[in-house]
């Protein structure tokens, strides 16, 4: 195969994934109408992973095989996209796969000559048993994006719709090491959200295709199963504070006002709260971890400085708009005092 030729690299990272990775590289083997290659990058698993990806790329001579200490996913597709000879990239989970003539429809989309393509996926519901589409933005046709253009698709991805780099081509220029290599910790949650961020702020055109083919397998005892479960843990919230803490020093670059920043931390914030009191409701938690866990988040700094800020911005943001809020924005009023409730009993270990 010649390398000069390929158009599109498919990166796997690949941890512990031997029940699971042959499927997903068999649904990648069939597709016809570009030429691709695959890049395995086994993430020191500890299981026979490496033996299997070894094994398949000496069956298929457009399988490349990057075997790594266990540095996360992040890193396997860094360093996957450093290896990749294609054009553009693309990311598939290891115990996912993508749908038979998938690519017959991308050598139609890349024609466009977009930076980044945006696509819908298939996601398993909990427990595996049905599927449901998830829509990246709610249009039905190809939509371009340029120029002030863009601020549309960041409004979506800020609200949490587009966070996976999963059912997505970059062209590969956007992807870089550089905005993680002084990152101390191995991210394990959300570090998807913040490759997807970078190359949001870098891509000059961006595509929309109303197109599934991309399916998200359901996983019993998967960080995603828990996260869609709504189950709170010390640990997800210091994996989730890490991406966020990074998220918040690129705001700006996003294109997004002082105000619109606020109100993008008002509803992480309430996402922090509302996922402990769900999973405490729900008996995800008991009361003594459930205590435990307010008295964390009562005397961590971060969480502190960040609520102290938040409700200051916001009481004078509203002392200067009363007016106009209570006329226009009501509903904002009501939020701002529902956040304050929720830090308050946060803060004191009530419920």
């Amino acid at each position: 195969m010649d390398d000069r030729a390929i158009v599109l690299s498919v990166i796997i990272p690949v941890y512990n994934a031997e029940k699971t990775l042959e499927n997903t590289v068999k649904s990648i083997l069939v597709q016809k109408g570009i030429s691709y290659e695959i890049i395995l990058v086994n993430d020191g698993s500890s299981d026979k992973s490496a033996e299997l990806c070894d094994s398949l790329m000496q069956q298929h001579d457009n399988i490349k095989v990057l075997h790594q200490e266990n540095k996360g996913s992040l890193w396997a597709r860094l360093n996957g996209t450093k290896k990749a000879m294609g054009q553009h990239v693309m990311y598939v989970d290891a115990d996912d796969y993508i749908y038979e003539g998938a690519f017959e429809h991308f050598a139609n989309d890349l024609i466009d000559g977009a930076d980044l393509y945006i696509y819908d996926y298939d996601m398993e519901k909990i427990g595996g048993q049905s599927t449901k589409t998830i829509k990246a933005m709610p249009l039905d046709t190809t939509t371009t994006f340029v120029g002030e253009e863009k601020k549309s698709v960041i409004s979506v991805f800020m609200d949490g719709w587009i966070n996976t780099v999963c059912a997505t081509i970059f062209k590969k220029e956007l992807i870089s090491e550089e905005p993680f290599v002084n990152i101390g910790k191995k991210l394990t949650n959300g570090e998807d959200r913040l490759q997807k961020m970078f190359s949001l702020i870098k891509a000059q055109k961006i595509n929309y295709v109303p197109y599934s083919f991309y399916h998200y397998c359901w996983n019993a005892g998967s960080q995603g199963e828990n996260l869609r479960k709504g189950i709170f843990s010390e640990q997800l919230y210091m994996q989730f504070k890490e991406t966020w803490s990074i998220e918040r020093k690129y705001y700006s670059e996003l294109g997004f006002s002082e105000n619109e920043c606020l109100n993008y931390d008002l509803k992480k914030l309430n996402r922090i709260c509302a996922t402990l009191e769900t999973s405490y409701n729900d008996k995800g938690l008991s009361d003594i971890e459930f205590r435990r866990i307010v008295g964390i988040l009562a005397h961590e700094q971060f969480f502190n400085e960040l609520a102290h800020t938040v409700v200051n911005r916001a009481r004078r943001h509203l002392k200067i708009s009363v007016k106009y809020i209570l006329k226009n924005q009501w509903r904002g009023l009501k939020r701002y005092w529902s956040f304050c409730n929720i830090i308050r009993r946060l803060k004191y270990g009530r419920r």
